[in-house]
């Protein structure tokens, strides 16, 4: 993997255990991810579950995978 996207909405109902999971991979694999080089976790505030949080995470993540 060379790059690990992570998007999530604040009040999405996978939030917290998502969160938790990247953290522990974060903490388990520091050689393998570094946030901000080939890590990402970005949040929208109040998002949910849904369409209209998904999509702009779909087009954020093709932006760093297609530069």
């Amino acid at each position: 993997m060379k790059f690990w996207y992570n998007g999530s909405g604040s009040a999405d109902m996978a939030h917290d255990k998502h969160q938790i999971m990247a953290q522990k991979v974060l903490a388990d694999m520091p050689e393998r991810f570094t946030d901000g080089v080939n890590y990402c976790w970005v949040e929208f505030k109040g998002g949910t579950h849904a369409y209209n949080c998904w999509l702009p995470h779909l087009y954020n993540c093709l932006r760093v995978f297609y530069k």
